[in-house]
């Protein structure tokens, strides 16, 4: 088991963890495993993730310095299905 830090948001009727890219593997692969693994994703109610057992509820931000000269913050969403 592996300690990643995030933090818990809920805004409206959607909730779930702000990554820090750094903080997850560079690999988009790997990284999409994890969050999968995080959320709890594949049993229908996420039990045993932090997933909230619909599509609606199951979101994941990933948050990182910006390259662009015109923006200071990059904000990766992603929408993770239960199944």
């Amino acid at each position: 088991m592996q300690a990643i830090p995030c933090v818990l948001m809920r805004g409206g009727t959607s909730r779930g963890p702000f990554f820090l890219a750094n903080h997850l593997p560079t690999d988009i692969a790997l990284r999409d495993e994890l969050l999968l693994n995080v959320m709890g994703s594949g049993h229908e109610l996420e039990i045993d993730g932090i997933g909230g057992g619909s599509p609606q509820t199951s979101k994941v931000a990933i948050v990182s310095t910006s390259d662009h000269p015109d923006a200071d913050v990059d904000y990766l969403f992603v929408q993770v299905m239960v199944n």
